[in-house]
């Protein structure tokens, strides 16, 4: 498969692998756990994908393969394919998805490619149809595995890294692994975590460099433990790491791995003193011989950790406009020769804009824009300007008042033309012709005519009224009875006639004395009217009650007691009169004797006694009357009679008296609630309540009239003209006059702006404005901003010092300056008899210091 990505990550997934190869078929499924695939991408960081896969094998064709055999090889050692008779029928494979690199996400990922035909077994055999990566799901019996086949026609490299096993106390284990390829260039290991003299699991990592200068990183597994652990785990073909150990004093092969394309039957290694089993699927590499230990003679110290010195970096692939680019450096080291890659970003395009056709008002032009940097080229419109140079209103059609006018106004560079309707004009009525002659009690009607397009309209003429003569007396009015005048209406051809009844006169009497009256006997006279023959004869004039008295006469005399009397007779009619004449002499009354007390409303009675003669009279003590209290009032209301009350208030009076009063006319209004509103044409309403008797009164409220204001209906824009009118400001009325158009203004109105494309330090942006009008845009050009800087960050080199450590001479344990420690120990520890005071080095980390700072658009760096 022919995919720049995929050779860029070859390196690292070909190492991708589990951490123990299998044992029984059972156990190994049972402890194997899906590991994300580790990939190298093309800034050469290491990164995870989301796909998991238990191992991966690489076929160098896409020629057939015995597939089933060669997984055999690869996940299972010799003596479980022997222990469980495995053979390659046992092994079955499906086909799950092809795996395609995702440039957004930068890691493989499964596709939809239809699989169908891609893998075709037949007679135990394997054909791929074409390159590339596939995850599939093996089979080995009832146990399965996720698998990832590399089909492609050349290997680059492959290595299955394994798990070790460390006999306690072994001293300078090697970890050391040869890949017999050209296209493995170097394998490194870090086994700094890894303490021998502790039993526990421990972390070892490789660094493997391919023939490219792809690095990747492998973490295994390195079990410290006694020799049962050691002799367990190598049965299990875990990797055996060997040096110079208590017991035995002898080395160990250590695997070669060859990647070939079908690697040849393994051979089982000879066993070494009492260390384990090699992995039977690495043939050996020849032993070492035995070194004899000399403990009188010191030791060399280790070789220092390599800390890496870079040199300048290069380009090894040139960024362009639209592509990222590759820069390396290399350790300078010549034994090491590490390199690190890094992405340099795509620059973009440096672009110059050329005018092809200059835009005018009303047509776009067209740019050509191309890459300084690279062959980019395209042709792009420049809108219309939209500023029309208009000349002159010209009428084109006058307005009548029946038809609406045309103007227009044509641009003198584009020729686009700018229509405007003018509105109907007013008719032009004549001076009115009666074409109703209005009376006296209808009203007439004039018609005008309009001289221009002879619409009319009529007018309505008042009716004039009655013109009235004079009164005229038809019937004379008579003592007795009523009379009747009238009059007529003396405009032509109105017979209306008004009457009108005239009192009668009455009788003008005249009196004839018959008989004059006297005091005390009637007169007579005759009546007569002057203007009729009423008469009346005898008519009695009453007495005129006037006596004409003689003088007094005594009929009786009176006495001491008792009264006299006297009486006078008229001269003329002789009636009398007769009054009391007081008694001579005078009783003598005593104080009197109340017989009967008065009341409020009774009189009481006082009885006299004359005490010369004995005679009695009463007086009557007139009645006390009521002693009334003051009164209490209850006011009248405009609705309601009011009353007032009062009672006696002599001992044993229960009279009350109690007096209405009249109800008021005078209401206490409120001060009214609108109960219409006026509006411009309409009156209003307000309703006002007495606060009294709830009595209301409705009053009106004069109409508005309209509250004009000038208003724009529509704002002309820069290419449409707009409409104005005098619009009635009040709520609620759409009264509108005198509509007028408003001429297009010619002018955009552009918004804030919008970046449209961001600007960094190496690629300039741009802001885009458009009309909020007619929505024509125009950019402008962002300069280059500053640099976007991130520090950087750097681990300085590990400093070695060299100290004095007490060591075992036997079991070469180091306790550091603790003498007492080491004399301890050769006592308690078997076969461990003495120390000594030897030179170690020691390594000391380096700091991690900023050293400058990176931007992190263009990577450009600037170091302290």
């Amino acid at each position: 498969m022919k995919l720049k990505k995929v050779r860029a990550l070859m390196a690292a997934l070909s190492l991708v692998v589990g951490t123990a190869l299998c044992v029984s078929t059972v156990a190994w499924a049972r402890s194997l756990n899906p590991d994300p695939i580790s990939i190298i991408n093309e800034d050469g960081a290491i990164i995870k994908s989301a796909i998991e896969s238990d191992r991966t094998i690489y076929l160098g064709s896409t020629q057939t393969q015995d597939i089933q055999s060669k997984i055999l090889e690869k996940l299972c050692s010799a003596d479980t394919i022997k222990k469980d008779s495995l053979t390659a029928k046992d092994v079955s494979i499906t086909l799950k998805s092809e795996l395609v690199f995702d440039e957004e996400k930068n890691e493989f990922v499964e596709s939809e490619n239809d699989i169908k035909d891609v893998m075709t077994v037949k007679d135990d055999e394997i054909t791929f149809a074409k390159e590339g990566f596939f995850l599939a799901e093996v089979s080995i019996k009832e146990d399965k595995c996720n698998v990832i086949f590399d089909i492609d026609d050349k290997v680059l490299a492959y290595a299955d890294l394994n798990d070790w096993v460390v006999l306690n106390n072994t001293k300078s284990p090697d970890f050391s692994v040869k890949f017999d390829s050209k296209e493995i260039k170097s394998v490194k290991y870090d086994d700094s975590k890894v303490k021998v003299g502790t039993d526990g699991k421990y972390v070892l990592t490789y660094t493997i460099t391919d023939a490219e200068n792809h690095v990747v990183k492998k973490e295994v597994l390195v079990t410290v433990g006694d020799k049962k652990v050691v002799n367990e785990l190598s049965e299990k073909g875990v990797w055996v790491a060997n040096g110079k150990t208590v017991a035995g004093n002898s080395s160990t092969t250590k695997p070669v791995v060859k990647p070939e394309n079908k690697p040849s039957k393994p051979s089982k290694p000879e066993n070494s003193g009492n260390h384990g089993e090699q992995n039977p699927s690495v043939p050996n590499r020849p032993e070492k011989p035995e070194t004899p230990e000399n403990p009188d003679k010191p030791e060399k110290p280790e070789k220092p950790q390599h800390v890496h010195t870079f040199g300048d970096w290069q380009v090894k692939k040139p960024a362009t406009c639209e592509k990222t680019g590759l820069k390396e450096r290399f350790c300078t080291d010549t034994d090491c020769n590490k390199k690190e890659i890094r992405k340099i970003p795509a620059l973009g395009h440096d672009l110059k804009e050329t005018v092809i056709t200059e835009p005018t008002c009303g047509t776009a032009g067209s740019k050509e824009v191309t890459c300084t940097r690279c062959d980019f080229k395209d042709t792009q419109e420049i809108p219309a300007t939209g500023n029309h140079a208009y000349g002159d209103w010209v009428i084109v059609k006058e307005a009548t008042c029946t038809e609406e006018g045309l103007r227009t106004q044509t641009c003198a560079n584009c020729g686009d033309v700018k229509k405007e309707v003018l509105p109907k004009v007013d008719h032009t009525w004549n001076e009115g012709e009666v074409s109703k002659q209005p009376t006296c009690t209808e009203n007439g009607e004039r018609t005008f005519t309009c001289t221009i397009c002879q619409e009319t309209k009529t007018e309505v003429i008042t009716a004039t009224g009655h013109a009235w003569s004079d009164w005229e007396v038809k019937t004379p009015a008579t003592c007795e009875t009523e009379g009747q005048e009238e009059r007529h209406c003396t405009n032509e051809g109105c017979t209306e006639v008004e009457f009108k009844v005239i009192p009668a006169l009455g009788h003008d009497l005249k009196e004839e004395i018959v008989k004059e009256p006297t005091c005390g006997e009637t007169g007579l006279k005759n009546v007569t009217c002057s203007r009729c023959d009423y008469k009346e004869e005898n008519v009695e004039i009453p007495a005129t009650g006037e006596h004409k008295f003689g003088e007094w006469i005594v009929t009786k005399e009176p006495s001491c007691g008792n009264a006299g009397e006297e009486t006078r007779t008229c001269d003329v009619c002789y009636h009398t009169e007769t009054r009391p004449i007081a008694p001579v002499a005078e009783h003598k009354w005593n104080e009197g004797e109340i017989t009967k007390q008065p009341t409020c409303t009774e009189d009481g009675s006082r009885l006299f006694t004359c005490t010369v003669c004995g005679d009695t009279k009463t007086e009557v003590i007139p009645a006390l009357g009521h002693a009334w209290s003051d009164w209490d009032i209850k006011d009248s209301t405009c609705g309601q009679e009011g009353e007032k009350t009062r009672h006696c208030t002599r001992t044993g009076c229960t009279a009350t008296e109690t007096v209405k009063i009249p109800a008021s006319e005078n209401h206490k209004w409120n001060d009214g609630v609108v109960t219409k509103n006026a509006t411009c044409t309409e009156q209003g309403e307000i309703t006002y309540t007495c606060n009294d008797c709830g009595h209301t009164k409705v009053e009106k409220t004069p109409a508005l009239g309209h509250d004009l204001k000038e208003v724009i209906l529509k704002q002309p824009t820069c290419s449409e003209s707009g409409l104005k009118a005098m619009v009635c400001q009040r709520p609620g009325c759409d009264h509108k006059e005198n509509e007028v158009s408003i001429p297009a203004t010619g002018e955009h109105h552009w918004d804030e702006g919008v970046v449209t494309k961001q600007p960094t330090c190496i690629t300039k942006g741009e802001k885009t404005y458009t009309c909020e009008h007619c929505g024509e845009k125009r950019y402008e050009e962002i300069g280059l901003i500053d640099h976007l800087w991130e520090k950087i960050f750097e681990k300085q080199p590990d400093k070695v010092v060299t100290e004095e450590h007490y060591i075992c001479n036997q079991c070469g344990m180091d306790f550091g300056d603790d003498a007492d420690a080491a004399g301890k120990h050769t006592i308690v520890t078997q076969g461990c008899q003495n120390y000594s005071l030897k030179q170690v080095q020691v390594t000391i980390p380096g700091e991690t210091i900023e050293v400058g700072r990176k931007c992190s658009v263009c990577n450009k760096e600037e170091r302290h």
